[in-house]
């Protein structure tokens, strides 16, 4: 766990409320570092930082994070306070050995997929994407892994596999750590493993606003396919049964949530589980908003996906007014750096080109977050080739390679795009009219024309003509304006 993920998931707050001091209606509290008795330390929770105004305080100058807090208060060094905020949010080192051998698989399972044609037409004709999953052939048994798959799950007992010929989709914690998977047949059923925990796609932020609930892990995988719905958070149950602890406390630490949309199958189980989980949210939440969005008579979100493929269906079905124009976020104002600000991370595309060989898409790839760089060549139609460089860029950025997988996923949507309006263009370049050569004849009638007498009054005659009438000296000078431009000799008057 990262110092920033500390800032991000320990509040202030609680913080606070583990050394038992309590915040007063003005968002004070008596200092701790100094004899305070009229509250002079102001908290912050929106910068989850605190401030002591008096000057008796040897903290006075300066914000305290829940870090900084914490070593002042324990009067130890700041590896102490990590430790100290770590305990505070239950984070238990030998976790992240346990961790190991799943992310192991899953990398593997990643893999699987880009080599299984069966699998990637099934996400095709289910209208989804490969990022961010995972296919099971149920031959880890013979791998070297095989270790680590039994340990995770994937072989049982009696040695056989498990959800074999699925496709794996991953489940997080609330630290964003992969804990669990989730198989989806090819054919026919679905699969947890034992001990079923873990959220897809992960937790809420805890700043999220609205979110769309789903009845299955598909139907939200769906959902993020629809750019439209970016300001949205999406959470899937473990079906119409599946509103767990897990799922109440997640929506619980959203502190600014505004609104829950259940999104439901069409059906009368999809329809009871609706009217059943907005009861128990409005209990649970009051202050937010909660709503039932009914789907069409015995279907689900991706069934309509699938078959539809259309964002704005959505959009009317959730009552959710369109964007007046999709945001482009690939800025195409130098070709040769080409700036695209992803979701988790911005990226530079280095001297694009048109590159008319549209069975590939090779980029120079500049990968930036938070002041540290990545630099790279990636085939972005090639998916092993795309999941080394996200490998890569992760293990120097300090960020999770799936997250970076989706956001060039993307931008390779966005290349292509751009890639088609190029070629377009240069198409009509060059294929633009050529100069145009006038006959001998007409040549000499015009210079004719313009050696006569009173020249300028017989164009303004015959301006007239053609039903511009007043204003004679404005049109008289806008036609030489727009005839002249480019001449070498100047004319005057």
């Amino acid at each position: 766990m990262t110092i920033e993920d500390i800032k991000e998931r320990l509040s202030i707050k609680d913080v606070l409320s583990t050394y038992g001091i309590s915040i007063n209606e003005n968002h004070h509290i008596n200092c701790p570092f100094h004899e305070d008795k009229t509250p002079s330390m102001k908290v912050y929770e929106e910068t989850n930082t605190v401030y002591c105004f008096s000057g008796n305080c040897g903290t006075h100058g300066s914000s305290l994070d829940v870090i900084e807090f914490v070593m002042q208060k324990e009067g130890g060094t700041k590896r102490q306070a990590i430790l100290k905020c770590k305990e505070m949010l239950n984070y238990e080192t030998p976790v992240k050995k346990q961790l190991r051998p799943i992310d192991q698989i899953w990398k593997v399972l990643k893999k699987s997929l880009s080599s299984h044609v069966k699998a990637k037409s099934y996400l095709k004709s289910r209208g989804l994407n490969t990022s961010n999953v995972g296919y099971h052939s149920g031959q880890l048994s013979k791998s070297k892994l095989a270790k680590e798959a039994k340990l995770v799950g994937l072989i049982t007992g009696e040695n056989k596999a498990w959800a074999s010929n699925c496709i794996i989709y991953p489940l997080l914690n609330n630290l964003g750590q992969l804990v669990s998977f989730y198989g989806r047949s090819l054919t026919v059923g679905h699969f947890y493993l034992s001990g079923r925990c873990g959220l897809y796609p992960s937790y809420p932020s805890k700043k999220a606003k609205r979110i769309i609930i789903t009845e299955s892990i598909i139907d939200a995988a769906s959902l993020l396919e629809i750019k439209a719905l970016k300001d949205f958070e999406i959470l899937a149950l473990y079906g119409t049964n599946g509103f767990t602890g897990a799922h109440k406390k997640a929506l619980e630490r959203c502190g600014d949530l505004e609104e829950i949309i259940l999104l439901l199958d069409g059906d009368e189980a999809g329809r009871k589980a609706s009217e059943k989980y907005e009861r128990e949210l409005k209990k649970l939440l009051p202050e937010v908003q909660t709503r039932i969005v009914e789907l069409p008579q015995d279907t689900d979100v991706n069934e309509l996906w699938a078959n539809h493929l259309s964002e704005e269906m959505f959009l009317e079905l959730l009552h959710i007014e369109a964007p007046k124009s999709l945001e482009n976020k690939l800025n195409t104002s130098n070709q040769n750096n080409l700036i695209y600000r992803g979701m988790h991370a911005v990226y530079s595309v280095k001297g694009f080109s048109s590159l008319k060989n549209l069975d590939s898409l090779k980029i120079t790839l500049v990968t930036e977050l938070e002041h540290k760089k990545y630099r790279g060549k990636v085939e972005l139609y090639e998916d092993t080739g795309v999941q080394k460089y996200c490998r890569a860029a992760s293990q120097k950025l300090g960020i999770n390679e799936d997250l970076l997988d989706l956001d060039i996923s993307l931008l390779t949507d966005e290349l292509e795009i751009y890639r088609a309006a190029f070629e377009a263009l240069e198409s009509i370049n060059s294929s633009a009219v050529k100069n145009f050569q006038i006959t001998s004849e007409a040549r000499k009638q015009a210079k004719a024309f313009l050696s006569e007498k009173d020249l300028f009054n017989k164009l303004s005659t015959l301006i007239g003509k053609t039903g511009i009438v007043g204003e004679e000296s404005t049109r008289l000078l806008l036609l030489i304006v727009a005839s002249s431009y480019k001449c070498k000799i100047l004319c005057t008057l």
